[in-house]
């Protein structure tokens, strides 16, 4: 190594200066550095004092090529049979040779002549990726004159992946001098009639399924049953309901809640039980419900789904203050007779019914004695058909849906004593009492405002109260078809009055962190999902009026509650406009893709 010698330098070019322990060199733009010798490569032993004595050399390099075929060259052979000179610029050409172009590939000591297979298939990616390149900047400019072609179809998988939130990047939208999200890809389908607004891609973007489970369901034991067929039993739910996991009966003093008995198909560590804790629970959209279970753990176990059906039973009578006084659990085999609650409605003045809403009202008392809230605010059921057609339905609040509330609430209260008197390891449901300083009104602005005063629930192995249903101990346990706590539950409950092992406080605890791990993500998809079809809707209804009506504020603007849509807005404050006020209003703007809506004040 020499002063004035030409060196690669991280695949730079560098002038050595100076050689001594260390080798000084000095790159391009002027800056040096002090380098060992096995940090550069000699390319030629110069003299070169400026890099503008590199020069270019026009030759043909395809000829060179052809004349090293099957030789091994170094680079000053390289150089002599391309360039025809082995100087300075020579040796620095020849090294951008290698690996740029298709003829040579290797480094500087170990250089090695591309075959004419490889040269050929070479040159045969590098067309291919111009005419893509070509192809990509006529399918950008159609996209910009909205005039694409059917063949730009598949092309448009880029913002479909944006859009579902599979990738994080989007080509089209660089391109296009967009934002990067997935609302914008969203916005840009639509814009562009690739998707229409029956395209939901609220579950995907939580990375959950729209398919059911299908992983194989265990096989029942052939347990004894005690036959409570000679009871009137009833599974009361919304119409069109297809999963029926609870029902209810009463036998003199007893009120009977029948359960699904899931667990006999999915006992613990079960393919199926470990399919369950990773979806948390049944995802129910507008357009399609995907199951945590496979549908075949409804068609055998749903109440009132075959003339007689298994059931897990929970038997509960009260003293006169309403506590549980005795609670009995048992297999059973049950009758179900399936009602909506608008039919259920029709007959709370017949026996049975009577004397189950009877018992279930004393219940309900006990209850808001105990500082229970009851937060009503309008509820809707939004279903989507196949074609995108959407219909909302208002939920009415019938007396039946209370009866069957306080009755699932009775359950879940008997199962948690059950547990902590036997010492059962289950998740309890708990929230602190609400910081109230008086119970607020039924108006919908009380209604309302009562929320915030509401604490986050939470699971937990260890019993505390549930302040906000004003009861000592609850566990979910009457849903287990189609939420996970609710199975966990009921395992345990079963293996325990079956004689088998039960789970212990850990394994519980990690099941427990599974499903809160996901349901999160369940939640908000279908919060979105919803929210996305009543866009829809009234994308879909473009003469729409609705009542509004005013229930507070909120960063200086009114928040009016949309009955008919359950539904809540912010719009300008109107000063004459006193609390529970209503006004009607329609649509002025939707933005599907971000999920915006903007109302103006009409007169009727």
């Amino acid at each position: 190594m020499e002063k004035n010698s030409l060196v690669l330098y991280k695949h730079n070019p560098a002038i050595v200066t100076a050689v001594a322990d260390k080798i000084d060199i000095i790159l391009p733009g002027g800056k040096t550095k002090k380098v060992r010798d096995k940090d550069i490569h000699l390319l030629h032993r110069g003299p070169i004092s400026h890099f503008s004595e590199l020069k270019e050399i026009s030759v043909d390099i395809e000829e060179g090529w052809e004349l090293l075929l099957d030789e091994t060259p170094d680079l000053e052979e390289l150089a002599e049979i391309v360039f025809g000179e082995f100087s300075p610029s020579s040796a620095w050409l020849s090294y951008m040779l290698l690996n740029r172009t298709v003829y040579f590939k290797g480094t500087v000591d170990d250089i090695r002549v591309s075959s004419p297979e490889e040269v050929q298939s070479a040159k045969k990616a590098a067309r291919e990726k111009a005419e893509e390149e070509d192809r990509w900047k006529l399918f950008i400019d159609r996209i910009g004159k909205n005039d694409f072609q059917s063949e730009d179809r598949p092309l448009f998988i880029d913002l479909e992946n944006m859009a579902y939130k599979k990738s994080r990047d989007s080509r089209i939208l660089k391109e296009m001098g967009k934002s990067r999200t997935p609302e914008n890809a969203h916005k840009m389908l639509l814009d562009l009639g690739i998707w229409d607004y029956s395209v939901n891609p609220w579950p995907a973007r939580m990375d959950l399924t729209v398919k059911s489970s299908s992983v194989e369901l265990g096989e029942t034991d052939d347990e004894e049953r005690v036959d409570l067929t000679h009871l009137e039993s009833f599974a009361i739910d919304d119409e069109g309901n297809t999963d029926p996991d609870d029902a209810i009966s009463i036998e003199g003093e007893r009120l009977w809640i029948h359960i699904a008995d899931a667990a006999s198909l999915v006992p613990p560590g079960s393919a199926a039980d470990i399919e369950a804790s990773n979806r948390g629970a049944n995802l129910y959209l507008p357009e399609v419900t995907s199951t945590m279970l496979p549908p075949a753990a409804t068609e055998q176990l749903g109440l009132g789904l075959h003339e007689i059906s298994p059931a897990f039973s929970l038997g509960l009578t009260f003293n006169e203050n309403m506590d549980v006084d005795d609670i009995q659990i048992v297999l059973s085999r049950v009758k179900v007779t399936r009602l909506s609650y608008k039919q259920a409605d029709t007959m709370l003045d017949q026996s049975p019914l009577r004397e189950i809403f009877e018992m279930t009202s004393r219940f309900r008392k006990k209850r808001m004695e105990n500082g229970a809230v009851n937060i009503s605010l309008p509820e809707v059921k939004v279903r989507a058909d196949d074609k995108g057609k959407v219909q909302i339905r208002v939920l009415p609040e019938l007396i039946s849906r209370k009866m069957v509330t306080d009755a699932m609430l009775m359950a879940g209260n008997g199962a948690a004593l059950f547990a902590i008197r036997n010492n059962i390891s289950i998740p309890f449901a708990t929230q602190p009492r609400p910081d109230f300083d008086k119970k607020p009104e039924s108006d919908p602005a009380s209604q309302f405002a009562s929320r915030k005063f509401m604490k986050r629930s939470r699971m937990s192995t260890v019993p505390e109260a549930h302040g906000g249903l004003g009861l000592d101990f609850y566990a979910r346990t009457t849903s287990p078809l189609r939420r996970y706590p609710d199975l966990i539950v009921l395992q345990q409950l079963r293996n325990f009055i079956t004689g088998k092992k039960i789970l212990g406080e850990d394994q519980v605890i990690e099941r427990v962190a599974r499903f809160e791990s996901v349901v999160g993500s369940v939640v908000s998809a279908e919060r979105l999902s919803n929210m996305h079809w009543k866009l829809v809707y009234l994308l879909q209804n473009e003469n729409w009026i609705g009542e509004a009506q005013y229930v507070g504020k909120k960063d200086k603007q009114a928040v009016f509650l949309i009955p008919s849509l359950a539904m809540e807005v912010l719009m300008p404050v109107k000063k004459d406009l006193p609390l529970n006020g209503i006004i009607h209003i329609k649509p002025e703007l939707i933005d599907l893709a971000n999920q915006q809506i903007a109302f103006k004040e009409i007169t009727p």
